[in-house]
C-alpha cells in the first residue's frame, strides 16, 4: 500500500508539474480527450477569444475551421500521445 501511495503521489505531482508548464507557455494549447476538447491553456484563450466558460460549450470543429476564417493564421498541431 506504501507504494500505491507513493506512486499517486508522484502522479498528482506529474500533473501539477505539467499543468504549470502548459501555464506559463507562450504557445496556446489545447488538450482533447476522446475527440472533446478538456482544457486550454490561458494563451490559446486569449489568442482566440473566447472566455473559459464560453470554451467549455465548444466543439473542435467550433475552434479548427475549414478554409477560411477568422482563425486562419494560426497553426495547430495535433500530437496524438497514443503514438
Amino acid at each position: 500500500r506504501v507504494l500505491l501511495y507513493a506512486a499517486e503521489d508522484a502522479l498528482i505531482q506529474s500533473h501539477e508539474k505539467y499543468r504549470s508548464m502548459v501555464e506559463a507557455s507562450l504557445d496556446g494549447m489545447m488538450v482533447l480527450v476522446g475527440g472533446r476538447l478538456t482544457y486550454t491553456n490561458h494563451t490559446l484563450l486569449a489568442l482566440l477569444g473566447y472566455s473559459e466558460a464560453e470554451w467549455g460549450l465548444l466543439e473542435l470543429d467550433d475552434v479548427v475551421e475549414s478554409g477560411e476564417g477568422e482563425h486562419q493564421d494560426i497553426t495547430f498541431r495535433v500530437v496524438d500521445s497514443e503514438t
